[in-house]
């Protein structure tokens, strides 16, 4: 068996606003915090929002897989820990604090990759596994999330009141739009 590895660099700022954008005006997703990523769209007069569930939340980390994308907030907090855009299909696996697996497709097989987390780097450090191969501690667990209603945005007239609907209005909608 053959591991590559390869250490990841901390998640910038500039990197995460693009990222958010691309989100944003892509899918229509506003990725708020760790706790709120909501799906908007504009019906008729208003905004409505609808929240998006987790992947996985640990007591270190929050995971939301969006599509091809992903995100892994430090928990309780706005700090984006890791980002990936990806064109294969994954599926993303808690593993135990901040670490997890990602199992990619790829042709007609699978391809584990691994990622723990690195405290004093303040990053990731990624292994690649040889096609195919499935290390001893990855478990294939599968969350379901809830199913959750589209409601009214309510943004407050002043964009200095802190609120979620308030954080979506002003930082993805008028920004964005």
């Amino acid at each position: 068996m053959n591991e590559k590895k390869e250490i990841l660099h901390p998640v910038s700022d500039a990197e995460r606003c693009r990222f958010f954008e691309k989100i944003f005006k892509e899918l229509q997703i506003a990725p708020v915090d760790c706790q709120y990523v909501c799906a908007v769209k504009k019906d008729e007069y208003t905004w409505l929002k609808k929240p998006i569930s987790r992947k996985f939340h640990t007591l270190d980390c929050t995971c939301y897989q969006i599509g091809k994308y992903a995100i892994v907030w430090k928990a309780r907090s706005n700090e984006v820990l890791f980002l990936m855009e990806c064109e294969q299909p994954f599926e993303m696996f808690s593993l135990d604090e901040y670490d997890f697996f990602i199992r990619k497709t790829v042709a007609d097989s699978f391809q584990i990759e691994r990622y723990t987390w690195n405290a004093s780097n303040h990053a990731y450090e990624k292994t690649t596994y040889d096609k195919g191969f499935v290390p001893e501690d990855f478990k294939e667990t599968h969350r379901t999330g809830r199913k959750h209603d589209w409601s009214r945005l309510r943004p407050h007239r002043s964009p200095d009141i802190r609120s979620l609907d308030n954080s979506i209005y002003y930082d993805f909608i008028v920004k964005y739009c």
